[in-house]
């Protein structure tokens, strides 16, 4: 169960690491460390987008599937759920 929460962090960590670096203006292009950093950002952050594409219009609009920040911080959000569930009754 430690291991699970072990990469539940890391992936918590990334994906907060993927939005500060598009908040600074960092390019994708920068070198390789951001190079990876985009692409497992988005591959994390994937199906957070498809869950609120498939919730649609009962979202409130600042939850729109568009916004880069509310998707990151939506999926930061449910991993971090995650993480605490695998905690409980330990």
């Amino acid at each position: 169960m430690s291991l699970l929460r072990t990469i539940l962090a890391l992936v918590i960590l990334l994906i907060v690491t993927h939005a500060a670096l598009v908040f600074t203006g960092i390019e994708r292009s920068t070198n390789a460390l951001t190079e990876g950093i985009y692409g497992l950002g988005v591959l994390f952050e994937s199906p957070t987008v498809v869950a609120l594409n498939a919730l649609g219009e009962s979202l409130p609009a600042w939850l729109d599937p568009a916004n880069f920040y509310a998707v990151a911080l939506v999926s930061a959000a449910g991993y971090l759920l995650l993480y605490l569930l695998l905690g409980v009754g330990d």
